[in-house]
């Protein structure tokens, strides 16, 4: 049973900011999530228990949480700027 792919406010306003050809990208991505959020290719972040990262192509990253049946997408964003935005949202 394939899980249920849910994105915060934060993350589905930069997705829909993002070029159509690099969201196709990330729905692919996001597909690929849904049928296995440990996928080859996607990593535990460092530091935060809670939260893993899969790059969707070469420049954006996916961050994401994992619950029992359901991934939740917490940012999306090019991959020079979302580890800090990862601190700002931290220090918060």
């Amino acid at each position: 049973m394939p899980y249920e792919i849910s994105l915060t406010p934060r993350a589905a306003d930069e997705l829909s900011q993002l070029p159509e050809i690099v969201r196709k990208r990330v729905a692919r991505w996001l597909d690929r999530l849904a049928a296995d959020p440990h996928c080859p290719g996607t990593r535990k972040l460092q530091g935060r228990e809670d939260l893993f990262r899969t790059h969707a192509g070469k420049d954006h990253v996916i961050v994401y949480k994992v619950t029992t049946r359901q991934v939740l997408v917490v940012l999306v964003a090019d991959r020079k700027d979302v580890y800090r935005q990862l601190a700002r949202r931290r220090e918060r």
